[in-house]
């Protein structure tokens, strides 16, 4: 059974090679003769814009504001240093006492009627 298709297998690439011969190139010996052709021009150009771009890409590097170092835990205030005194003296008005600051705009009590 395996013969069958070494066989069918044979003649399909026959042909397939029949017919790439017949569309392949004719032999040209005048290509392999002539001189090669420089081909350094476009590799100094790629060459030169890649040292351009690392150029370009160092300098936004050094130039660039980096972020300041993180305070060391030494040169940080310590937590519980105060001075003694009422702890909540420095604030303002008391929690207790609220006025809104719009009760200038009220009516007077005493005269209930007026807008």
């Amino acid at each position: 059974m395996t013969e069958d298709r070494d066989s069918d297998l044979r003649t399909r690439f026959s042909r397939r090679r029949h017919c790439d011969h017949g569309a392949a190139p004719a032999w040209r010996p005048e290509v392999l003769e002539r001189p090669v052709q420089n081909r350094t021009a476009p590799l100094r150009w790629s060459l030169f814009a890649g040292m351009a771009a690392a150029c370009v890409t160092a300098a936004a590097l050094v130039f660039t504001d980096s972020p300041p170092p993180a305070p060391r835990l030494g040169d940080l205030p310590p937590l519980l240093d105060f001075s003694p005194g009422e702890l909540f003296a420095d604030l303002g008005p008391s929690f207790i006492e609220f006025a809104a600051p719009s009760d200038f705009l009220l009516p007077e009590p005493t005269h209930p009627l007026l807008p």
